[in-house]
């Protein structure tokens, strides 16, 4: 019986022993299923922030030293697109020698070009676009702009002139990219929500990066809204859970820059808050100086709206008329950019430079 009980024992401890060990050698290779399924985006993607500098915001060249340091990239925008190629006789041209004196490392040029009708037209014509490339890469050089941005917003009857729109991005990469600068473009934040005239997947061949703009979802001709939601919940139509569920299908993610706009709406509303007239922008800035820090004595309350990370602003006015305000800030963009990183996109930039 006493070595019966040995045996039994010997067998346990060696089954237990080299069980385990042939496990152990097994296995040694192979990671745990947790390293197969989890991804932290953290900790590959490298994080790059930078500031638009609008032109109208370099007029008093005493505030422009707080520009310099803060930023990986300070973004000018910029020169006007026209007809008849950049137009040097603006401000946005005569304030270029500000805007470098007022930064210093990595500085791109923004190409404006903003008007619909206009954009129309330089579309239908190759001279025009071929004007518009050669100054602005022209002026980057001169002025040694690591690259170019272009903002071409157009907006097409039934969403035409697809073709044409990429064209012209084509032609403008491939030029940009000769004289050895990087090219990137903005598209709005909208662009596959609003049916807009871009094939992004094409364009995403011809650009250095896409720069989303991530606002005015909620316009100020239209409802009250957030500027752009960080989920589209149930109410919202659209939001950045949305947005990324199209955009990852056409862009990697290392091309991506999300742009905040430090910015809002308020809008004049009756009591069922429907608009009475346009709304009017006014800046992250504005509504912490007039708003916030005088709710309490202004007929005035806030709401942080969990689903689109921003906040909302009721008030009465003087002439007892009922406001909503809805805008970017700080706290907003922080639960936006953890959302970015969970997708593995580092790379966000700030509209714009006196906003906030």
């Amino acid at each position: 019986m006493k070595w019966l009980f040995v045996t039994v024992l010997i067998l346990v401890i060696g089954y237990f022993t080299f069980g385990k060990t042939r496990s152990q050698v097994n296995n040694n290779n192979k990671p745990t299923p947790a390293q197969k399924t989890i991804h932290d985006p953290r900790s590959t993607t490298t994080e790059t922030r930078s500031l638009f500098v609008p032109y109208w915001q370099l007029q008093d060249s005493s505030q422009n030293s707080v520009l310099s340091n803060q930023y990986d990239r300070y973004i000018y925008f910029g020169v006007a697109g026209t007809l008849n190629g950049i137009d040097t006789a603006e401000d946005g041209y005569k304030n270029i020698d500000s805007f470098m004196s007022a930064t210093s490392g990595s500085r791109w040029l923004t190409v404006r070009m903003v008007d619909s009708d206009t954009n129309d037209e330089v579309l239908g014509s190759v001279e025009s676009q071929n004007k518009i490339i050669n100054d602005a890469i022209g002026i980057a050089k001169q002025h040694d702009f690591d690259g170019l941005v272009l903002d071409f917003e157009y907006n097409s009857v039934f969403g035409g002139k697809v073709n044409d729109v990429s064209s012209l991005y084509k032609v403008f990469s491939e030029k940009t990219k000769s004289e050895n600068l990087k090219f990137a473009v903005t598209l709005y934040g909208d662009v596959f929500y609003r049916k807009r005239p871009y094939d992004v997947a094409q364009i995403e061949k011809y650009s250095d990066e896409i720069m989303i703009m991530a606002y005015d979802l909620h316009k100020s001709r239209g409802e009250p809204g957030p500027n752009f939601p960080l989920s589209a919940g149930k109410k919202y139509g659209y939001g950045y859970d949305l947005l990324f569920a199209d955009l990852e299908k056409v862009v990697p993610a290392e091309k991506i820059t999300v742009i905040f706009g430090m910015y809002g709406y308020d809008w004049k509303v009756d009591e069922q808050e429907r608009p009475i007239t346009l709304a009017s922008s006014i800046t992250t800035a504005q509504v912490v100086a007039h708003y916030i820090n005088k709710c309490g004595s202004l007929n005035c309350t806030q709401f942080k709206d969990p689903v689109s990370g921003e906040t909302e602003i009721n008030y009465v006015d003087e002439n007892k008329k009922y406001h909503i305000i809805w805008y970017e800030n700080e706290e907003s963009v922080e639960k936006k950019e953890k959302f970015l990183r969970q997708r593995g996109v580092g790379s966000v930039a700030f509209w714009a430079y006196g906003y906030f």
